[in-house]
């Protein structure tokens, strides 16, 4: 578990409004959910080779569930093409 996690919940927890680990865990989660996403950084495709995701998850040892969390934390950047993700290679060599 996230130690930032376990620490609010803990927080949560000693509170002594709350006597409950359920009401605990609950505003746990609304404080973990009501954080605002970052925003995924999209490069123009500027002729660059890119690849598919699921290129991706194997050039990088993971799956393409994991490209695409990557994707959308900001950790590796991505051409949106239509309706389609593309990975340029050099960001996958960057990766690396």
């Amino acid at each position: 578990m996230n130690q930032e996690i376990l620490q609010r919940f803990n927080e949560y927890a000693k509170h002594p409004m709350l006597r409950s680990q359920v009401a605990a865990a609950l505003l746990t989660l609304a404080d973990v959910l009501s954080r605002p996403t970052p925003e995924p950084i999209i490069i123009e495709a500027d002729g660059r080779e890119t690849c598919s995701v699921e290129e991706a998850a194997r050039r990088l040892n993971t799956s393409s569930k994991a490209i695409y969390r990557m994707c959308l934390a900001g950790k590796l950047r991505c051409v949106w093409l239509s309706a389609r993700v593309r990975i340029p290679l050099d960001e996958i060599d960057r990766h690396l």
